[in-house]
Parts: structure tokens; sequence; C-alpha cells
């Protein structure tokens, strides 16, 4: 699963620190960019396929000035981006629906 072996830096380790609100919003939206990658990259629906090869571009960029890019986002949350991009290519489908948080029928 994405989460496991994952080195996060000191301050994300403390568990009696809050997490910020814009930490876990980004969170949400790379969580969000994962599961459309792997779902619908490959996705017989033009739009969905779009939507799925457009969150790849994200991911796979090699854009690190931006701040909103993947590589911004993950240095916000201390992990490597080049871990990440493992976790996420090894990644199934059902555990990307996992990962959503409920199950669709999308095949």
């Amino acid at each position: 699963m994405l989460t496991e072996n994952i080195s996060l830096s000191e301050e994300s380790m403390d568990v009696h620190m809050p997490i910020p609100w814009y930490v876990r919003l980004w969170a949400s939206v790379l969580r969000r960019a994962i599961v459309d990658w792997i779902l619908y990259r490959d996705h017989e629906n033009v739009k969905l396929k779009k939507v799925g090869l457009s969150a790849g571009r994200w991911i796979f960029s090699e854009n690190t000035s931006d701040v909103g890019s993947f590589d911004s986002i993950c240095s916000m949350m201390g992990i490597a981006p080049e871990v990440i991009r493992q976790k996420i290519c090894a990644l199934t489908e059902e555990e990307a629906r996992r990962l959503r948080g409920m199950e669709f029928g999308d095949s």
C-alpha cells in the first residue's frame, strides 16, 4: 500500500502536533490524482481517460518550481517524490479504489 515504508520528516512524526489544514488539502489532491491516474489512464471513456492522463502528467512531471507541483507537495509533506512515484506505480486498481474510500464499478 502507498503508506507502507514511507519515511516522513521528523516534524510530521510528532503525533501531538496537529496536521495543518493546507497539508490535509494537498494530501487530498495527491490522493485524488493517484486514484485518477490508476483507474482512468487506460479507460475506454474519453473524458475519464483525459482525467487519468492529466493526473499522470502532474504526478510524473519534472516541474519542481510551481507551488502546486507534485514535487513541492511531496516536499511539504516531508516525503521524497521518487518514493511516492514508486508506490503509485505498484498500486493495483483494487488498492486505488480503497484509497479513494469507496467502491465504484468503473472497470
